[in-house]
């Protein structure tokens, strides 16, 4: 059966929209999938590097780095942040104070803790190591995210529940301290170290190259149905034909 070309403006250029939607997210999810691997290498070259001491970094260490302290955590300040889920149970991420012996101090996470019968309840957090210890962990930069008003209230007591913790509002209420502008993030084997889950990427590249085999085939697939709208078959009784 013949076929012969008909145009219709309105399906070309919505499969002509559709059709570079999806060869740009195709594209897109290639480059996510380079992006992934450079920082797989980065992150293992920085697993391979020694640690560095916490008076050693600059004021804007690259995240990731390894860094070693040694010092007292303070027993009293200290940040949960709030909405937290670790193996399904809700509850907060523990960032204590440390005093590193170098003058320094930084907020430590230490890990996951289960929030009680209800908000009102305090967690139980597990109790510190006695005296100096020496504790390794990750430089780390939490994104910040946007906050009301009510989330945003200032630091009066300790334990406080946070929705972000930030570390410049701590800084300025702790004026006797010098507080780095990061967060170290606790290695597991660490002392006073907590059940946690950060893994280094969530996304594998292998995924990122799945989703783009994906919109590839519907970038593809919408090609094929421009052109089986676009050259439909004549009938053998069209006289026109």
């Amino acid at each position: 059966m013949a076929r012969r070309f008909s145009f219709s403006p309105r399906i070309t250029v919505f499969s002509a929209i559709s059709l570079s939607g999806f060869i740009f997210l195709g594209f897109w999810q290639l480059d996510r999938e380079v992006e992934k691997e450079r920082l797989i290498v980065e992150e293992s070259e920085q697993y391979s590097a020694a640690a560095s001491l916490l008076s050693e970094l600059d004021s804007n260490p690259r995240a990731g780095i390894r860094v070693r302290l040694h010092g007292n955590f303070d027993p009293e300040v200290v940040l949960l942040l709030d909405n937290r889920v670790l193996d399904g149970k809700v509850g907060f991420e523990v960032h204590q104070l440390f005093n590193d012996k170098s003058g320094l101090s930084a907020l430590v996470n230490r890990g996951f803790v289960q929030m009680g019968r209800t908000r009102s309840d305090p967690p139980l957090i597990p109790e510190l190591p006695v005296g100096e210890v020496h504790l390794e962990g990750r430089v780390h930069f939490p994104s910040e995210p946007y906050l009301l008003p009510a989330d945003n209230l200032p630091y009066e007591t300790f334990p406080v529940i946070v929705q972000y913790p930030d570390v410049a509002r701590l800084a300025g209420l702790l004026v006797d301290k010098t507080l780095v502008p990061f967060i170290v993030r606790s290695a597991e084997n660490a002392p006073g170290a907590l059940p946690r889950f950060w893994p280094a990427t969530v996304m594998l590249p292998e995924k990122h190259r799945a989703y783009a085999v994906q919109w590839f085939a519907m970038a593809f697939a919408v090609a094929l149905a421009w052109l089986a709208v676009s050259y439909p078959r004549i009938p053998k009784n069209d006289t026109n034909g």
